[in-house]
């Protein structure tokens, strides 16, 4: 089984969408718009919750910084 290349870290490429799009967006949206794989889109958000540096809402995640 070979990995995905990504041409930037997971965590990256999702911070930068979620400070483009400036309102929540649900994990299924990010991962539609990354490419990135539901189970490490997930994992990446709980990592950059755990930093402060994303929050969840009911409407879906937010970017804080």
């Amino acid at each position: 089984m070979s990995r995905r290349r990504y041409p930037k870290p997971a965590r990256e490429m999702i911070l930068e969408l979620l400070r483009e799009v400036k309102r929540p967006i649900r994990l299924g949206e990010i991962v539609e718009k990354t490419d990135i794989k539901y189970n490490t889109v997930r994992g990446r958000l709980y990592e950059l919750k755990r930093e402060g540096l994303v929050r969840y809402t009911s409407d879906g995640w937010v970017c804080l910084k």
